[in-house]
């Protein structure tokens, strides 16, 4: 698989969306569900920019998004990053 820094707005039309779950290095009560187009392909373990609040963040896919917060309020995976996944 190739990884690279690959941004979740690279193509002007995403064949469909998939959620994941990002688990972010803050004191937090679980991982977020994040959007991110299909074709981007993220894996459990892969590094990746998201937004939170103002500001951006390095997290961690941790796996499938819960679905448990509604679409209009989930945001979109911002990059991926060009490093090894966590195992």
């Amino acid at each position: 698989m190739e990884r690279d820094h690959a941004s979740s707005t690279d193509s002007a039309a995403p064949a469909a969306v998939a959620l994941v779950s990002v688990l972010l290095p803050l004191p937090l009560v679980g991982a977020y569900d994040y959007r991110t187009a299909a074709d981007l392909r993220l894996e459990r373990g892969d590094f990746v920019v998201v937004p939170l609040g103002k500001r951006e963040v390095i997290g961690v896919v941790w796996g499938e998004g819960r679905g448990d917060v509604g679409r209009a309020k989930l945001r979109d995976v911002i990059a991926r990053l060009e490093a090894p996944p966590l195992p």
